[in-house]
């Protein structure tokens, strides 16, 4: 059962913090009152290019991303955001830096099986989608290991690289049911157009390092939602602090729109939340596709 505390002020006049009980999450109604209370709009017909990401919220206003090791501020809302990207998407995407780093990253929704239901529930039932999304890793080919745990989950997975890594991998690929996709110039730009033309996917979620997914933000930018989970304590161990993402005046350009603060003290700190759109709430917002210079290919 969905239970939401009564709204008090947060630690600033713009924003307000609610206790949102994602424990007691039990059904698929429940998850789009959870998103919108988040939110302000179930989300249940957006569309498009999405990246999740936690940063910090430095005290001079800029802002990092968090590096995940044993020292990150932990965040079940954070979590529930991750899980509510990887719940509407057609598609995810990461790279192999990232499963070199995540020895035991899957892109299956994370957490215990009652927190997971809810939202499984919820992807079939609201939003008409059934399965597993597909799951892209791109990369150069070096020291990608085929057994790692991503490739084991359900997920049709898909490996996006050049053409000699494409031919070295693809004997063991093709022994583990791996799809080997071979482009020309392989890029984050190149695998979301991929995925976008060539499999149909529509909500396409980006789970990747900053290195590779500021490249859909700039020179032209592909994103279309930018789900922001933001830390916003005082002092963060230097292990956890990560490279610069855009500045805060860089995302109030390239996102007009934007659902209003969402705060809460977790356990760990501080955090904000906050949803940053091409579109207004309420409109479809996958219109974009990147160019590709030569069409891949699927073997």
């Amino acid at each position: 059962m969905f239970r939401e505390a009564a709204l008090r002020l947060g630690p600033a006049a713009d924003q307000a913090t609610v206790t949102l009980d994602l424990k007691a999450l039990g059904t698929h109604a429940d998850v789009t009152r959870a998103v919108r209370t988040i939110y302000g709009t179930d989300l249940s017909g957006a569309t498009g290019i999405i990246h999740a990401t936690a940063l910090w919220l430095r005290p001079d206003g800029g802002l990092l991303t968090l590096n995940i090791n044993t020292d990150t501020p932990p965040s079940r809302h954070d979590r529930f955001v991750l899980n509510l990207a990887r719940a509407r998407a057609d598609a995810i995407v990461t790279t192999g830096k990232v499963l070199r780093e995540e020895p035991s990253v899957t892109p299956l929704l994370i957490g215990p099986d009652h927190e997971v239901s809810p939202l499984v529930d919820w992807r079939r039932v609201v939003l008409g989608k059934a399965g597993h999304p597909l799951a892209l890793v791109l990369t150069s080919g070096r020291s990608l290991y085929l057994d790692h745990p991503f490739f084991r989950s359900p997920s049709p997975a898909i490996v996006f690289t050049g053409h000699d890594a494409a031919s070295a991998m693809m004997p063991a690929a093709l022994e583990r049911s791996i799809e080997v996709v071979s482009h020309s110039a392989p890029s984050i730009t190149a695998a979301v157009a991929f995925l976008q033309k060539e499999t149909g996917s529509r909500t396409v979620a980006i789970e990747a390092g900053p290195s590779t997914s500021l490249q859909l933000y700039r020179p032209s930018l592909v994103v279309d939602e930018l789900l922001l989970s933001e830390f916003l304590g005082t002092a963060l161990p230097r292990s956890v602090q990560g490279a610069s993402f855009l500045d805060p005046a860089a995302i109030e350009v390239a996102f007009p729109f934007r659902s209003e603060p969402y705060a809460v003290d977790e356990p760990s700190g501080p955090w904000r939340f906050r949803r940053w759109t091409r579109q207004p709430a309420g409109q479809p917002t996958g219109t974009s596709q990147s160019p590709s210079p030569q069409p891949p290919s699927r073997r």
